[in-house]
């Protein structure tokens, strides 16, 4: 299971089991997906230490940020031009 560390807290552990929440756990997405390294990189580029007063703004900062950037990707040993 790969959870962030807080998950696994003491305090959020307690919550859990008072709120009877059950835990769905995901494999690993891998470092190297395109998936995982364009919101990386969006989130970077976008949002990283910044304060976000209003969602809507920053929402449509980060969409075109993604239309307008090219990710490089491969699948099955195919490469995006």
């Amino acid at each position: 299971m790969r959870w962030a560390g807080w998950h696994r807290g003491s305090v959020a552990q307690q919550a859990i089991s008072e709120h009877d929440i059950s835990q769905i756990s995901s494999p690993p997405i891998p470092r190297t997906s395109t998936p995982g390294n364009t919101s990386k990189k969006g989130r970077s580029e976008v949002t990283h230490n910044r304060f976000i007063s209003k969602i809507e703004t920053v929402a449509k900062e980060l969409v075109d940020y993604l239309n307008a950037t090219r990710f490089i990707y491969s699948l099955l040993s195919l490469r995006s031009i």
